[in-house]
């Protein structure tokens, strides 16, 4: 039998349920981020001398699009470390994350 809407809510605001699905947000948005951290800062430590973005990486990286993180999964795919079908997979994990009603559905 199905839940009505009132049960859902109560049922999503339980104690239990909301603690379960705040982990999993949680960690859901860690996740993102340590991945994107880690496309966006291997060109860019590649490229950099001290901290300072180069001209090099500006060329080389940078002028791939105007998203840092899109720029930098191109240059990784130009360079053998990733393929056209995982850039896709980074992005629909940046748009799912980025989604403003994902909270709802972690489950």
């Amino acid at each position: 039998m199905e839940k009505g809407p009132e049960e859902t809510i109560v049922n999503l605001l339980s104690r239990d349920v909301l603690k379960q699905n705040l982990a999993k947000a949680g960690l859901y948005a860690l996740a993102y981020e340590m991945l994107k951290n880690s496309i966006i800062e291997r060109p860019k430590g590649f490229f950099t001398l001290g901290g300072q973005k180069t001209a090099e990486y500006r060329t080389e990286v940078l002028s791939k699009h105007t998203n840092v993180l899109i720029a930098s999964c191109r240059w990784l795919q130009e360079n053998g470390a990733i393929t056209e079908e995982e850039i896709n997979e980074v992005l629909q994990f940046r748009d799912y994350r980025n989604y403003p009603s994902s909270a709802e559905s972690v489950g």
